[in-house]
């Protein structure tokens, strides 16, 4: 029909491929650093951190970096849900770390102005031991603001390692206050089937304006409480 137009826009920062954007009140979010500039073998430039950029589709251009509320890094899990199109959460986990922090935005008026406020905290060593950290190229998640829970989605590897017999599972694991913790198996993962084969797809959850229903989890706080 010829309604799609290309936006020659060179943006000042770079973005990573795997790292998913998030659609809010119809612009839309990424992760994104500095860009590096070449140096010398005897020059060292430290890794810059992460921060927000905003796509505004009104101006249709990049806004301002966007502060984080966390240092993000390579090889760190990072990524970004909405709620109810009306704020941003981020979700972070230190790449050599057990403990869990997610973030969420007061409500967006302005897609260039945003600030962070503790949504939960959580250690999951207690649970998983030091190994588990969700993945940093693709896990998804959301959250449930009354019950102050969050549900994130997740690859399990399954098997020894160096073994040819290693399955990939699909799993959710909800994490909330007080240190509340229930893993749920959702079955075997389907394998990536494009040439460049990165492996195993992470379940994504569409959560920008889709409110889950938490019918199963209420049942399950029902029969803690029991």
């Amino acid at each position: 029909s010829d309604s799609w137009r290309v936006l020659n826009i060179t943006p000042d920062y770079d973005t990573t491929f795997f790292q998913r954007g998030v659609s809010l009140k119809g612009n839309a979010y990424f992760f994104a650093t500095e860009k590096l500039r070449v140096v010398t073998e005897e020059e060292y430039t430290p890794e810059p951190h992460k921060f927000l950029i905003c796509f505004d589709f009104t101006i249709e251009s990049f806004g301002p970096p966007l502060p984080l509320p966390f240092n993000l890094y390579t090889g760190d899990t990072g990524t970004l849900s909405s709620l109810r199109d009306e704020k941003l959460a981020a979700l972070y986990q230190c790449c050599d770390m057990a403990e869990v922090e997610i973030w969420v935005t007061t409500k967006i008026e302005e897609p260039n102005a945003l600030s962070w406020i503790p949504f939960l905290r959580i250690d999951l060593e207690p649970f998983t031991g030091f190994d588990l950290q969700f993945q940093h190229d693709g896990a998804s998640f959301f959250i449930e603001e009354e019950k102050k829970i969050a549900v994130v989605y997740h690859e399990d590897l399954i098997g020894e390692n160096g073994s040819s017999e290693i399955t990939c599972n699909d799993t959710a694991y909800i994490i909330g206050e007080n240190g509340y913790f229930q893993k749920v198996g959702l079955g075997e993962g389907v394998s990536d089937p494009s040439p460049l084969n990165f492996g195993e797809y992470c379940p994504l959850v569409c959560s920008s304006s889709y409110v889950p229903s938490l019918v199963q989890i209420s049942h399950q706080f029902a029969g803690d409480n029991n």
